[in-house]
């Protein structure tokens, strides 16, 4: 397989995430962009795949706050900040995320305010007091970019809360580094084409995937002037354990005290909230 440019990275994304939003298997027999699909993702995201995210995030603090998201998706999270009463913006590559975001958060009752925008590139006419992203930096071709934009585009007081997929996880060195090689797929693609198979997307394209140890992803968020401020890892359910199908049983038996922990250690996805570095506020 051949590297592909940044911007047939960009129309890789636009068709993986257009032809299915991000959480669709968790509501394979509904249709996105209806309020029977958002509230079954909802129920599965917030119970079962992220229940740690309302109390990382905390929606409830950014109440008439000036909140812009980078990579809305279908708007799980944006509702999550609508219902707390934020001052909402959300960005999204994919026109069609934009068109199913809307129309979910609609349903609520909400004016929503979604954009097609490419972070790389964003320009608003405002500064917001919180930028947030889940699981999308990691896809992004230039990140250093959007990182940049980033800053410009947080005021001097304000937060930013970033979330990618931890290199030093279980979901990695088992599930991709080691079927990379037992599986023999280091013979025909290199481990960075491989990582696209995490996604699980519905079509037959692969998007950019891209992992980060703390250390990597902490200096590049100084590289753009910010300075972080607290790092959590997350996500560990007992699917992301290997060998999850023959010892599906046996791991019933470990306690959720036991799982949170290791989830704190080698979980999937790396929390890293962020300041604008003094120096650069004043």
């Amino acid at each position: 397989m051949q590297h592909k440019s940044a911007e047939s990275l960009k129309t890789t994304t636009k068709k993986v995430w257009g032809t299915n939003p991000a959480g669709w298997t968790h509501a394979t027999e509904k249709v996105p962009g209806t309020r029977a699909f958002f509230d079954a993702v909802l129920e599965k995201r917030f119970n079962r795949e992220c229940p740690w995210l309302a109390a990382l995030v905390n929606f409830e603090q950014h109440k008439n706050k000036k909140v812009l998201e980078i990579g809305s998706g279908a708007g799980y999270d944006a509702y999550q900040f609508y219902k707390a009463g934020a001052d909402y913006l959300g960005i999204d590559l994919v026109p069609e995320n934009r068109e199913r975001a809307s129309a979910h958060i609609a349903s609520y009752g909400y004016v929503p305010y979604f954009h097609e925008m490419d972070a790389e590139t964003m320009q608003f006419p405002e500064k917001f007091d919180f930028i947030y992203s889940f699981g999308v930096l990691h896809h992004i071709p230039h990140i250093e970019q959007a990182l940049a934009r980033s800053h410009e585009c947080l005021k001097d007081d304000g937060k930013v809360l970033f979330i990618v997929y931890y290199k030093h996880s279980i979901a990695y060195w088992l599930g991709v580094f080691l079927n990379w090689i037992i599986r023999g797929r280091f013979l025909y693609e290199t481990l960075d084409q491989s990582l696209g198979r995490v996604e699980q997307v519905g079509s037959d394209e692969r998007p950019l995937v891209r992992v980060y140890t703390k250390n990597e992803f902490c200096g590049l968020l100084r590289t753009a002037g910010f300075t972080p401020t607290q790092v959590n890892i997350r996500k560990l359910e007992r699917e992301d354990l290997p060998f999850y199908r023959i010892a599906r049983y046996a791991y019933r038996f470990i306690p959720e005290s036991a799982l949170d922990w290791m989830s704190r250690q080698w979980g999937w996805y790396l929390c890293v909230e962020a300041a604008k570095t003094k120096e650069e506020a004043k």
